[in-house]
């Protein structure tokens, strides 16, 4: 990784998911914003002022936005944060059309630490700008 550490606003609802990837990005090296929530992370996006490089969030986080409304209030803030979305609810087809049209990148559940860091390098890396 390049000498500046890379920040990842990191969204989900699972307390679990949330703790293990932020404990696997940031023994990579990256520093972690985390939040269990649309709201917590537009908060959080609010407060930060350093720069965003990649959004990492659930699709869907009952009652509050989903993960890609949320990509789309946080590119109106910040448009060339990058997104990569992660759920359980890969074969859905309503989010495959939501990361399709929203020009993401996706990671289904579960996911090996392995495959979290290679597909979060693999975003960063990817130079497509939002729609």
């Amino acid at each position: 990784m390049s000498d500046s550490p890379k920040t990842i606003l990191l969204v989900d609802d699972e307390d679990s998911i949330r703790n293990l990837a932020a404990l696997v990005l940031e023994g990579e090296g990256y520093r972690v914003l985390k939040a269990q929530h649309s709201d917590e992370a537009l908060i959080l996006l609010d407060s930060y002022k350093g720069t965003v490089h990649l959004l990492l969030t659930d699709v869907k986080m009952d009652p509050f936005l989903s993960g890609c409304e949320l990509a789309k209030c946080i590119r109106l803030m910040r448009p060339d944060i990058s997104v990569l979305y992660i759920s359980g609810y890969s074969n859905n087809p309503m989010v495959q059309q939501e990361v399709e049209e929203s020009r993401a990148a996706f990671l289904a559940k579960p996911f090996s630490p392995h495959e979290l860091l290679e597909k979060v390098k693999s975003t960063l890396i990817d130079t497509r700008l939002p729609a």
